[in-house]
């Protein structure tokens, strides 16, 4: 039959001591920046907003840069390593 363990004196202690340093520290820190009265309260401040000016985009494609080096040297790759086949069904779910 298990029996179970009892946890040691020892160690019963060293978690009190680390759960209430956690808890003092958690404390510490909501207090401070909190609840203390030496707490420094942020005060709004206005400041000017400024338009942001955006260009106008010239929405007309201008393919004149083809007509240059190095793009009048580029071509087709030609026959490739590897052949693209059909595979598998039309259907998948007949």
């Amino acid at each position: 039959m298990l029996v179970a363990k009892r946890m040691q004196n020892w160690k019963k202690i060293v978690l009190a001591i680390f759960a209430i340093a956690v808890l003092g520290l958690i404390g510490y820190l909501i207090y401070t920046n909190y609840f203390s009265s030496s707490a420094r309260v942020v005060s709004s401040q206005t400041k000017k907003v400024e338009t942001l000016v955006v260009p106008r985009i010239d929405p007309n494609f201008s393919d004149d840069f083809l007509s240059k080096q190095p793009y009048l040297n580029l071509r087709s790759p030609g026959d490739l390593i590897f052949n693209i086949e059909s595979s598998g069904k039309v259907n998948p779910f007949q």
